[in-house]
């Protein structure tokens, strides 16, 4: 059913993600200081943190790699 983790299984593993490591992995002094963060995550989220569903690569890599294939 809509909503629902099996109906969009990897937007849902990302806010998953999004929530324990950068929203509550510690405690920020204000909203403004954990927006600010949002954007060196995505860079570390997208470019450096490994991905098991990329065989321990980033997704930053597989963008990479369509890339070649469509050229």
């Amino acid at each position: 059913p809509p909503h629902t983790p099996r109906w969009n299984g990897k937007i849902e593993r990302f806010f998953g993600t999004l929530d324990t490591e950068w929203a509550h992995s510690h405690v920020w002094r204000s909203s403004t200081e954990r927006d600010r963060a949002l954007a060196s995550f995505l860079m570390f989220y997208n470019r450096r943190r490994p991905h098991s569903a990329a065989s321990g690569r980033p997704p930053i890599s597989r963008v990479h790699q369509q890339r070649g294939q469509d050229s």
